[in-house]
């Protein structure tokens, strides 16, 4: 937690397993996702994957939005800029003992908040 409350930060995590999320590499019996953890103004922190699902390339953080290699862009809890675009892969997230959370079985949109 402490080193997310000044904004969204990346970060390479081990999976015990692939789950098919966009951007995993999978190499011999280990499974690699980035994800962007980021605090939410409402509290609590968003953690999604740092994969475009439009242009099959990795995320930067901006300013104010996350882009792709083709300029997409969406909120920092992955809510699409342009409307005909998908939302981000959102993971459940829940804070404990100041540490965040992930739930990587499962995504959520998070434009249906």
């Amino acid at each position: 937690v402490s080193q997310v409350t000044d904004g969204p930060i990346v970060r390479q995590l081990l999976l015990n397993e692939s789950h098919g999320w966009a951007g995993e590499l999978v190499q011999d019996d280990r499974t690699q996702i980035s994800v962007i953890v980021a605090p939410l103004t409402i509290g609590g922190f968003s953690v999604v994957n740092a994969w475009s699902p439009t242009h099959d390339c990795a995320l930067e953080i901006g300013a104010d939005r996350l882009r792709d290699c083709a300029g997409d862009a969406w909120t920092f809890d992955g809510v699409p800029l342009d409307a005909t675009d998908p939302s981000l892969q959102a993971f459940p997230t829940t804070v404990n003992n100041g540490a965040v959370t992930v739930d990587f079985t499962r995504t959520f949109d998070p434009a249906a908040r």
